[in-house]
């Protein structure tokens, strides 16, 4: 199969990829069946949790009424806090409730739309939630 088609920071209705250089792809079902459709983007990797860590990967579900869920490696790496912080200011009009899950902690970050948009440090915004 050839390379899927994405568009930068896009918010797709239900489950996508983005990669580190912000660039989001659309899987049509499983994220599990999208990797093995698509080595020649995700390297060996043959897992979610392995494209998250080695690759730094972001997986986005989106689901009905403004709510998204993130896994990601870890927010306090600068590429990851940046590209949620873009991603999320360039769709701020179609979500208003944000749930963060890390690879690197045991807890989740829960975010609404109206503290995202009074918080100008994102990493600040992202500690004080846990």
């Amino acid at each position: 199969m050839g390379k899927t088609l994405g568009e930068k920071y896009k918010l797709y209705e239900g489950a996508s990829w983005m990669a580190p250089d912000g660039t989001v792809y659309p899987v049509p079902g499983f994220h599990v069946e999208w990797i093995k459709e698509h080595r020649e983007l995700v390297d060996n990797c043959s897992t979610v949790a392995e494209v998250i860590q080695e690759l730094e990967w972001i997986s986005i579900v989106v689901f009905s009424k403004g709510y998204v869920e993130f896994h990601i490696k870890d927010y306090r790496i600068n590429n990851i806090s940046e590209n949620l912080k873009t991603f999320l200011k360039l769709n701020i009009d179609l979500w208003d409730s944000v749930l963060i899950m890390t690879l690197s902690e045991t807890h989740f970050i829960q975010i609404k739309r109206e503290n995202f948009l009074k918080n100008e440090d994102f990493v600040t915004l992202l500690e004080e939630s846990l």
